[in-house]
């Protein structure tokens, strides 16, 4: 378990610290290469202001020629001045044919190699091993008629959806199917089986630890699973605990095609909590199965794919905008100068301190144009003291009340003296993610209060 460096509980489990140094380190990426487009996209233009002359000045000639030309008089001169014509305007035609290959040439060479790839290799190493706050996954993992493991995982976060495909698993509860068995010793389900008779399905009471788990599915809005008895059986049963499309959980007879075989059952209340138990001890597990990612198989943000955004600096920000809260809530509760703290408890009354010096991260970003060291430093990442960083945030938010006020009196006049001061929707953006984090409005410390965070987080990651 976590704390802040006021002894506050943390929200979440992981070390923030790593998450956010890989953050940052990712984003610098990603405004560096949105410098270099834009280095390139301006010698280019350059390049081409300098070649419209060239082509201006051809045009000139040619223009120039035909009228001194156009003054021949005779039929010997006509004749000469036609062979002329023909000469110079192969030669301008061939001259302005080079000029453009030129420029074709030269864009492909400024133009920075590969850039859509680039972008899609600093995404997908940061989503391999890291996760943004308030992420939520999901899975579907299954056992082929091969017999090998199958899974696909889903991130969200916000704005933002990620989907992955996992690794091969070898070992482990996730590379074979899972026996009832090794997870409980006795599980009694009505369950339903076929019977020629009828030509239908009836229920049975059967002991579930002769089944093996082979499908699960998991996921905020539906968890299922599909067992099959040991051995080689035509059926098999699938369960239902939680799904959109239906109020209660259910089990059902389906057959090879995962067709339903007969009517669906509901469960009783004590089997729905049996059935729970077990549940929560595949769970248990998840995170060795979200760990096995290896490869990123789809983004979205804001559903935009990775692909349609032309420029790195906006993936970059939704990016920051996801940890800025957390980061200055951080900072904010922060008491040694010039540092990122963190507490782990470790037991036995102990917590061991974990630090971040904010110099270590500014040198990730100080080489970037100061438009883009702003976005670092409006997270608490600056040079500037804690009270300063207060003291900027206010201001920041005062501007903003003036200016939204401003614009509401402009269109109401008559409404002056009834337009009160609103919170910002990015301040009231932020509290919505602090109180969903679980964090409470900054304290009173050694320097301010944090007040008035400005980003807004925005970003939704799947798996799946």
């Amino acid at each position: 378990m976590y704390c802040f460096g006021d002894s506050t509980a943390f929200p979440l489990r992981d070390n923030f610290l790593e998450t956010l140094t890989r953050t940052v380190r990712a984003c610098a990426s990603l405004f560096a290469l949105e410098c270099e487009m834009e280095d390139a996209e301006q010698q280019i233009h350059v390049l081409s202001k300098h070649l419209s002359v060239e082509l201006r000045n051809h045009e000139s000639i040619e223009v120039a020629l035909n009228l001194a030309l156009g003054k021949a008089q005779g039929t010997l001169a006509t004749q000469t001045a036609g062979l002329l014509r023909q000469s110079y305007q192969g030669i301008l035609r061939s001259a302005r044919q080079s000029l453009l290959n030129r420029q074709e040439q030269a864009t492909r060479q400024l133009t920075p190699a590969n850039t859509q790839a680039r972008v899609r290799e600093i995404v997908a190493a940061f989503w391999m091993s890291n996760q943004l706050p308030l992420t939520q996954w999901s899975y579907r993992w299954r056992i082929d008629d091969s017999g090998q493991s199958r899974t696909e995982l889903h991130a969200q976060q916000r704005g933002m959806s990620a989907t992955f495909s996992a690794a091969q698993a070898n070992q482990g509860p996730w590379s074979a199917p899972i026996a009832v068995s090794s997870l409980v010793s006795s599980l009694s389900l009505q369950i339903p089986i076929w019977t020629r008779r009828s030509k239908g399905t009836e229920t049975k009471l059967e002991d579930l630890v002769d089944y093996n788990i082979i499908e699960i599915e998991s996921s905020l809005s539906r968890q299922k699973m599909l067992l099959r008895r040991n051995g080689k059986a035509k059926h098999a049963l699938l369960i239902t605990l939680a799904d959109a499309a239906q109020s209660q959980a259910t089990i059902s007879l389906v057959d090879e095609a995962h067709d339903m075989v007969g009517e669906r059952h509901c469960l009783s209340v004590t089997e729905v909590e049996a059935m729970g138990s077990l549940w929560s001890l595949i769970q248990e597990h998840q995170d060795t199965l979200i760990d096995s990612r290896s490869q990123l198989s789809a983004l979205s943000i804001d559903n935009r794919g990775l692909e349609l955004y032309e420029h790195p600096a906006e993936i970059a920000e939704a990016f920051l905008s996801a940890i800025a809260p957390l980061a200055r809530e951080i900072r904010m509760r922060s008491r040694v100068p010039g540092e990122l703290i963190l507490k782990k408890n470790t037991g036995e009354g102990r917590r061991e301190e974990l630090f971040l010096p904010r110099e270590s991260l500014q040198a990730l970003y100080e080489h970037l144009p100061e438009r883009f060291t702003q976005v670092f430093d409006a997270m608490g990442l600056g040079q500037e003291s804690t009270r300063e960083f207060v003291t900027m945030l206010d201001a920041e938010h005062a501007h903003k009340q003036r200016r939204q006020r401003s614009v509401r009196v402009a269109a109401h006049p008559e409404h002056e003296e009834e337009a009160p001061p609103r919170r910002s929707s990015s301040a009231r953006a932020i509290d919505a993610t602090l109180a969903a984090l679980g964090i409470e409005e900054g304290q009173d410390q050694d320097e301010n209060t944090f007040n008035e965070p400005s980003v807004i987080v925005e970003f939704e990651a799947a798996a799946g």
